[in-house]
């Protein structure tokens, strides 16, 4: 066992008391074996003492590493657009670590409240709430009126087709079925083709 083994199995013996883990220890050492690069670097970024605030900041950040590594493994993409990722992008600075609800609002740093994003969605994204996205994509009007005043109208054009692609996540899957007219069969094809559409018209690819 290396170092930061070591160091992370100790964490886990320390904290499983204080935190219900969803995964036992050898679930964790095998994500960790599979990306032991990816898993350090996320392990480091999500510790960083910027983050003190956190109760039990080493705990939860084991915990962002291995949701993080797990979902490079299985579908590496951004949470928002759907853009496919690279390994080398998580050491690049293409991904970004993005906190759902923004820290600066009610936000914590949590695995719960953390999701691998590209730069562009986060950059866009920036200190929004989920009320806002709400209000941008029912009341883009309302929103624009009181917000981003000064900005461009292709920025505002962008923001609200963002708030279609993040709708899904706020709201009940009846209420996004109502609110695009579809059924329950159609409901993740419509969402992969939303997000296609979005890259397609903003991102380029």
């Amino acid at each position: 066992m290396n170092h930061f083994l070591t160091k992370i199995f100790e964490i886990y013996n320390q904290s499983k008391s204080k935190i219900e883990f969803p995964w036992n220890w050898d679930e964790i050492e095998n994500t960790y074996e599979q990306e032991p690069e990816l898993f350090e670097n996320i392990f480091k970024r999500s510790s960083l003492s910027r983050y003190d605030f956190q109760e039990e900041l080493l705990a939860n950040s084991l915990w962002i590493a291995l949701n993080v590594t797990d979902s490079y493994l299985k579908r590496s993409q951004c949470y928002y657009c759907g853009s496919i990722f690279k390994l080398t992008d998580y050491f690049s600075g293409a991904v970004h670590i993005d906190h759902f609800n923004p820290i600066s609002k009610t936000g914590q740093h949590l695995a719960g409240n953390i999701v691998p994003t590209c730069k562009d969605c986060n950059l866009l994204k920036s200190n929004l709430s989920d009320e806002d996205f709400l209000i941008i994509f029912r009341m883009p009007e309302k929103f624009f009126s009181n917000r981003y005043i000064k900005s461009r109208e292709m920025k505002k054009e962008k923001l609200k087709d963002f708030s279609a692609i993040i709708f899904q996540r706020l709201v009940s899957g009846e209420e996004y079925r109502q609110a695009f007219n579809i059924t329950i069969y159609d409901q993740r094809r419509h969402q992969d083709d939303l997000k296609a559409s979005y890259r397609m018209k903003w991102l380029n690819n």
